[in-house]
């Protein structure tokens, strides 16, 4: 017993052996994932700690900033430099890691100017180089980039500021833009950091996540794979111990249930065995089927014979494998497919003494296939008739085939074409941005259900012609249903696109001025309230309605009111800032919508306008036309208001400028209220 095991210890130790080793790579793959994710955890709560010190060095600084202005003791103004330092450093290390190959002395040196601990500094890099585009992280340095901008912005006004004080020349006039341009970048400053700080944790939680589940999933998988491969070793040793057997058993059936006839050719005797099997397919008895080489030559259809026996003399000779599909007469004397397959056995000179092989009924096959092929031709004909463009492909996006309106569409023809990448073919991107959309069948491998390109995909032909498109792909699915490639259909959406273009535009613009029009402007208000609220940004709201317009349209007709709407649109236009919104919002009134625009600097806005209408000289044939426009201010701050009661006040606001003698600003206050008035 003591010899036996002895014996069989070695067996054992490799037994043991090949069962442990998955379960130990399970456990090291663990530990490097959950180290990594420790490491990245780390990193970034190490940003937030950053964002913490960034956030009061700049703050200090401020402070610092303002102390110096009324002190002007260069202590405090050594005290804003040490501040701004902090943020400083982080910008230079964060210019570094954004070049292709970064000076990590650089990037360490900025993290330690900004007050990181130097641990975390090699967390901190890797952390921004891998992750630098993931879509939360990207959002992240975004902010921080544009904070750095107006860090910049503040330390290059700091420092005029101090240039000008020492050198003489305090004067309030010379100081003050400075002052003001320091005080807007402190109010720029503290949203973005607000922004910054939320993003970077939203980072850290779906990091958090993103790790864990990781953790999760590679535990699960490395487990199950550990588990399915011990139990396959440890069933190994069985499954070989019955192959023999099992193969002995299939052998037995394989020849007592087989649906083939077999035959076996004795070559140096000249002697063919013909099973009943191989009879019953021709529909012979055992006895009416003469068991020699002749008997298979004369069933053999007349136009398969040929080529059949040369087969047969090539295999013999030893040239190519025996494998022929013909048409053999049965007793009825119909004509059936069979599939003829053969092996020769061959003595020390490599001749051939044996040949057995079987044969096959197909005929079910073969009329499938000459149904397939008909049906194919009719789906050919029938995709080279229609008016859309179609494009097939295999499992792995490669193109099969392209109709006529395909290949006028993308400049190349099928032939060309076949087994290319769909995307070397079919090139369409963004129409806004003209980033390249994610081709539709790559989607449609993924998620095996139909896919649609957006609305705004344009293609590009081979020439660079371009086209906007409809396109949608489906799957392409065997009997069985399964996906077994892809059917592309696009047309030329050029004409229609164009059309929803001009609608929308004519929705959203008066058709007499070109200006937009009331619907568009309230679109506009409400988005402006909106940032007005989360952003605490400042706008400002002008209602104006022209003063004796009605003389106009009374003395010479509403083709005179037209042309003087027109002239008063683009004038207004004219003084107005990039990005202001002026609208006709009805008969002669215009709304203006000022964003970022302090209530003192809208009341000069304003100012301007209503000095160019009354400026205007209007001559309609022998008339000459004095006017005039009243306008009302409404500022908006932070406090939240609807569109509704915007408009509502700059109506009420415009009211009361006519109610002091036309040609008149008013600005809206609280004091203001609505009274019911009739003004002609």
């Amino acid at each position: 017993m003591t010899a036996s095991r002895k014996r069989r210890s070695p067996g054992g130790h490799r037994r043991l052996t090949l069962v442990s080793w998955p379960f130990l790579a399970v456990i090291v793959v663990l530990a490097l994932l959950a180290n990594e994710s420790l490491n990245i955890v780390s990193a970034g709560r190490a940003y937030v700690g950053g964002e913490s010190l960034w956030s009061k060095a700049q703050k200090e600084a401020v402070y610092r900033l303002s102390r110096y202005t009324q002190s002007r003791s260069e202590e405090d103004f050594r005290a804003f430099r040490t501040a701004i330092a902090v943020p400083l450093g982080d910008r230079r290390a964060r210019l570094e890691l954004e070049k292709p190959k970064p000076d990590i002395a650089v990037v360490r040196e900025g993290f330690i100017a900004g007050g990181n601990h130097p641990d975390d500094i090699a967390g901190m890099i890797t952390l921004f180089r891998r992750f630098r585009e993931v879509g939360f992280m990207r959002r992240a340095i975004d902010y921080w980039t544009e904070g750095d901008e107006h860090i910049a912005e503040l330390n290059a006004a700091a420092e005029e500021l101090h240039a000008r004080i020492v050198a003489g020349d305090p004067q309030p006039q010379t100081l003050a833009p400075i002052l003001a341009r320091i005080d807007v970048l402190n109010q720029q400053l503290t949203p973005l950091e607000v922004s910054f700080s939320s993003t970077l944790g939203e980072a850290s939680r779906k990091t958090l996540e993103m790790l864990q589940l990781a953790l999760v999933l590679a535990a699960g998988g490395l487990v199950l794979g550990g588990a399915y491969l011990t139990r396959r070793i440890l069933r190994n040793s069985e499954a070989f111990e019955r192959a023999l057997r099992i193969s002995e058993e299939r052998f037995d059936l394989a020849v007592s249930g087989s649906n083939a006839g077999v035959w076996d050719w004795d070559l140096q005797r000249g002697k063919v065995y013909y099973s009943p099997r191989y009879k019953k397919l021709l529909g012979y008895a055992e006895d009416e089927f003469d068991n020699k080489l002749e008997s298979f030559e004369d069933h053999v259809h007349p136009e398969d014979r040929e080529a059949a026996l040369t087969a047969l003399d090539h295999h013999v000779i030893g040239e190519t494998p025996y494998d022929v599909e013909l048409r053999m007469r049965t007793r009825s004397g119909e004509y059936r497919w069979f599939q003829a397959r053969g092996k020769s056995v061959r003595n020390a000179r490599g001749e051939a003494v044996r040949m057995a092989g079987a044969i096959t009924d197909i005929t079910d096959r073969k009329r499938a296939e000459a149904q397939l092929f008909a049906e194919r031709d009719r789906a050919q004909v029938t995709l080279e008739s229609i008016g859309d463009a179609v494009i097939t492909t295999d499992l792995h996006g490669h193109v099969e085939y392209l109709n006529p309106v395909a290949e006028a569409l993308t400049g190349v023809s099928t032939d060309e074409a076949k087994g290319m990448p769909l995307g070397h073919v079919f090139r369409i991107v963004e129409e806004r941005n003209r980033h390249a959309e994610v081709h539709p069948v790559a989607k449609l491998v993924q998620d095996e259900r139909p896919v649609k390109l957006g609305d705004e995909t344009i293609l590009i032909r081979r020439d660079g012609g371009e086209f906007a498109i409809d396109a949608s792909a489906a799957p392409i699915r065997d009997r069985a249903a399964r996906m077994v490639g892809a059917v592309l259909v696009f047309n030329d959406a050029t004409r229609a696109r164009r059309r929803e273009a001009q609608l929308s535009y004519q929705a959203r613009h008066d058709a007499l001025t070109g200006l937009v029009n009331r619907l568009e402007f309230e679109h506009r208000l409400g988005q402006s309230l909106a940032s007005a609220a989360e952003f605490q940004r400042h706008h400002a709201v002008l209602y104006l309605d022209l003063d004796r317009f009605k003389e106009v349209n009374d003395t010479c007709g509403h083709a005179a009111g037209d042309a003087l709407l027109r002239e008063i649109g683009g004038l207004l236009q004219d003084k107005l800032r990039e990005g202001d919104t002026l609208a006709r919002i009805g008969g002669d009134e215009f709304g203006v919508l000022l964003e970022n625009c302090p209530p003192d600097h809208a009341t000069r806005i304003a100012e301007s306008l209503r000095h160019a209408v009354e400026k205007l000289d209007f001559s309609w044939q022998t008339h000459r036309f004095e006017l005039g426009v009243s306008i009302g201010v409404v500022n908006v701050a932070e406090q939240r208001y609807t569109v509704a009661e915007i408009l509502s006040a700059a109506d009420e606001s415009c009211y009361r400028a006519k109610a002091k003698g036309r040609s008149q600003i008013h600005v809206f206050g609280a004091e203001d209220r609505t009274e019911d008035r009739r003004l002609g």
